[in-house]
């Protein structure tokens, strides 16, 4: 059964004929199929057309190539009367030629539902534009052993040594393109690949593309990109020649991806990038996900406010566009991974609310948990805490709830309170709360009351100046009276 949705860009078979053909081979395959198929013959064994594809693998479709258009200078697009392009088939199980083929249509196999998954689909993208297996790279024997006894006897052309170009990165155990540690094995337990020299080491992983896998990509393809993709667990980055004054005409992506269940924390210790009357001109956004489609969690921003935010979910894309006006130094920011954690967000609409958690009754299990208040424009939140079952901790140091002020870059700590130490009335603009526990028999916990009142929240000309907070009619007269006539 064919998709629908049959897609390649004219700009990536321009780019395919820069590509170093000593990493392209359209005669290999990526051959991840059932036991006994014969490729040949896949097209004799697809039962019909599939006209249209569900809303959520469409989805999961989008958000594979949305990803790897932010990180990289590859574009898709649906095709129109391209001579050459790619076709994704529910096939027989998740395969893609390496590199161009001479064929007009060049199929890519996602097999539903089992292949329909990020990781899955950016690894096939990555075979068509011209990448063999991580596992597979001339120098392989010397970062892992391959147990050929343990490989099924048919699956055994994955494991051969391919002629490649490393576009001299380091061997990636992490590369969304290295099989796992049991792939094709010929029976549950059997390794078929460990690293070395360390054993243990964690290898292969279908949440999608790797550091280096972007890497690879950009200097394939000669790409000039402002941005990176982030992965560690915390980790920091910085705007374009930060501390310096950032460039003209920027628009950068960085995506970060924490791992499954988790959330991200990010702050700035430093935040300033030129206002504009609704951040029109410079500006930062913030999306609870990994492309331009998801929801805004904070911006445009711009002025001085930093706009920390916790996403929903396990990954986060911050944007920064400049134009070609005055400048200033931009920002550094940081994060980290949690696996509790909530924004909450007042409006005009919803301005007061109540957090009730509880910690861990379990002794040796720590409850650590994060929420960030933030208020509308030209508000402030006030936060009225009680704790309780909260254990005696010296300096406050196992046991603590920690309050610190995130719209100022660098974050301010507004205190740090334990036991019985009593918690005074908070105000901000937005308020970051860690509660960290041990755990007790007697189940910690604390509530949280805050509502959003009417205030000054920020110093003359160092606010965070929002799009949605502005209509047209402002925009218009705000550029007319700053911006000269033109005829």
């Amino acid at each position: 059964m064919y998709f629908s949705f049959a897609v390649l860009t004219s700009l990536l078979s321009i780019l395919w004929s820069n590509a170093d053909e000593r990493i392209l081979a359209p005669t290999f395959q990526d051959t991840a199929k059932e036991k006994g198929v014969d490729f040949s013959d896949i097209i004799s064994k697809i039962m019909g057309i599939n006209k249209y594809l569900d809303k959520a693998q469409r989805g999961i479709l989008s958000v594979s190539m949305s990803e790897l258009e932010a990180l990289t200078c590859v574009r898709f697009k649906y095709r129109t009367r391209e001579m050459t392009y790619l076709e994704f088939v529910d096939g027989i199980g998740c395969w893609s030629y390496v590199g161009p083929g001479k064929q007009r249509a060049q199929e890519i196999s996602l097999q539903k539902p089992l292949c329909v998954h990020v990781g899955i689909i950016q690894h096939q993208l990555m075979h068509a534009l011209g990448f063999y297996h991580e596992n597979c790279r001339i120098d392989r024997d010397d970062h892992i052993e391959v147990e050929m006894a343990n490989i099924q006897q048919e699956s055994e052309n994955n494991f051969k040594v391919q002629e490649s170009n490393n576009l001299v990165t380091d061997y990636d155990y992490v590369s969304v393109m290295h099989f796992g540690r049991f792939a094709f094995s010929k029976s549950p337990g059997l390794p078929t690949i460990v690293p070395k020299p360390d054993p243990n080491v964690q290898i292969g992983q279908f949440m999608g593309l790797s550091e280096i896998d972007v890497l690879k990509i950009n200097t394939l393809y000669q790409c000039q990109v402002c941005g990176n993709l982030l992965t560690k667990s915390d980790g920091s980055f910085t705007s374009p020649n930060y501390p310096d004054v950032y460039p003209s005409f920027i628009n950068c992506k960085w995506m970060i991806r924490a791992p499954w269940a988790h959330k991200i924390i990010l702050e700035f210790d430093f935040f300033h990038i030129q206002p504009f009357v609704g951040c029109y001109r410079d500006h930062l956004k913030i999306y609870d996900g990994s492309t331009s489609h998801s929801p805004i969690l904070k911006g445009p921003a711009c002025g001085k406010m930093a706009p920390a935010v916790i996403s929903s979910q396990h990954k986060l894309l911050i944007t920064m566009f400049s134009d070609g006006q005055k400048h200033t130094r931009g920002f550094s920011a940081k994060y980290r991974f949690v696996k509790c954690g909530k924004m909450l967000t007042a409006s005009p609409t919803r301005i007061i609310g109540r957090v009730e958690h509880n910690g861990s009754v379990n002794p040796l299990e720590v409850s650590n948990c994060f929420w960030l208040f933030q208020a509308h424009r030209g508000h402030k939140v006030i936060l009225e805490i009680t704790t309780y079952n909260f254990q005696k901790s010296e300096k406050c140091t196992d046991a603590y709830l920690e309050i610190s002020d995130a719209s100022v870059a660098p974050p301010i700590s507004r205190g740090i309170f334990c036991g019985t130490i009593p918690i005074p009335v908070i105000e901000g603009n937005a308020l970051l709360i860690e509660f960290s526990h041990p755990g007790s028999k007697k189940q910690p916990g604390l509530r949280v009351d805050y509502k959003c009142i009417a205030g000054p929240t920020e110093r003359k000309g160092e606010g965070s100046i929002q799009w949605s907070q502005y209509n047209a009619l402002t925009l218009v007269l705000s550029m007319l009276l700053i911006s000269p006539w033109t005829m």
